[in-house]
């Protein structure tokens, strides 16, 4: 269990920092890599429910939050809101206050964090992580016009020391899609001996002649099962391919082995994607009794924050693998010709 605590000042009226504060959509844009999507129609009230997806590249987890108590300011009383985490990878609770304070207001946000596959000893890592996050996020949220200052922030129950972490906010769509910086160039030999590797499988009931045509021949169709990804093409005669995610990562790539019916990997170029150092996924493909195996390979290196982060997702990631997966053989049942 990590647990966090944060405090911000702001000159902002108490009705506009609450209504900044709950706009659930506005957190995914001080939060690189996330997208919020509200399922319950409006106004926010108790038994509102939102989703926060985090994604890096292909693999991502969804994060579903309810809204369990709703109290908007009034007269000489504070703003109060309580969330449950509802997913299978997070779970906790965040409540928050506002209370108003002179002509400004003062933010309250404490949380909760549990990952049931996460060893306790590595709380006091999630408490650090998650107040820097949720600072910065908070900042950017209250610093649009409403100064943001006096941070503090403390684990459990105590508030630590103002840090003041300055406003932060994730560029936009069209900035994003120009910041790609370019990869180390790895070579196939990558796949063993990466410093991160994340390997999924899976059985599906498509021959392996299907499954390598849907993988290596119809780039253009990985929309169509690979939920994160929105737009895919080949290019230079298949010898390499550009790809779009959700959230506006772009990852230019080379192929680097097309064995038909049996393997097909390749290399990311350049991407905007924050912290990677190199990248490079192979897809294998063995006949099944039923059908065919298939095994994905996430080799990828990055700062040590990041190959945590994405070791620590695992159990999500391999959800969104067995997830395309399943949609995949959907679609070639469907239409064995794709």
């Amino acid at each position: 269990m990590g647990a966090f605590r944060l405090g911000r000042t702001t000159g902002l009226p108490v009705h506009e920092c609450w209504l900044r504060v709950t706009d659930w959509p506005a957190h995914a844009a001080q939060v690189p890599l996330t997208a919020v999507s509200v399922a319950s129609p409006p106004p926010t009230g108790a038994g509102t429910v939102f989703v926060v997806r985090s994604a890096f590249g292909r693999l991502g987890f969804d994060d579903p939050m309810e809204v369990v108590a709703w109290e908007p300011p009034s007269a000489g009383r504070p703003g109060r809101c309580r969330l449950e985490k509802r997913g299978r990878v997070i779970t906790g609770w965040a409540e928050i206050e506002v209370r108003e304070k002179g002509s400004g207001s003062v933010v309250l946000w404490v949380e909760e964090l549990r990952f049931p596959w996460l060893p306790a000893a590595l709380d006091p890592l999630v408490s650090r992580v998650g107040r820097r996050v949720f600072g910065r996020a908070l900042d950017g949220i209250l610093g649009a016009g409403g100064g943001a200052s006096g941070a503090s922030e403390g684990s459990g129950a105590d508030i630590g020391r103002c840090r003041g972490y300055g406003v932060r906010s994730r560029p936009s769509p069209l900035e994003v899609a120009h910041m790609a910086r370019q990869l180390r160039s790895v070579g196939l030999e990558f796949v063993e001996s990466a410093p991160l590797r994340l390997v999924f499988s899976a059985q599906v009931s498509a021959s392996p002649q299907a499954l390598y045509a849907a993988l290596a021949d119809d780039v253009a169709g990985w929309p169509g099962w690979f939920t994160a990804v929105t737009a895919a093409r080949a290019v230079d005669d298949g010898a390499g391919r550009e790809i779009r995610l959700k959230g506006g990562t772009v990852f230019t790539e080379t192929v680097l082995a097309r064995e038909p019916d049996t393997r097909y990997a390749y290399r990311v170029d350049q991407t905007n994607a924050p912290g990677l150092r190199a990248l490079l996924e192979e897809w294998r493909i063995t006949p099944a009794a039923s059908g065919a195996r298939v095994r994905w390979t996430f080799a990828a290196d990055g700062p040590a924050p990041l190959r945590l982060a994405l070791r620590l997702g695992r159990p999500g990631l391999g959800r969104a693998f067995r997830d395309a997966m399943r949609n995949l053989d959907r679609r070639l049942a469907r239409s064995p010709g794709i």
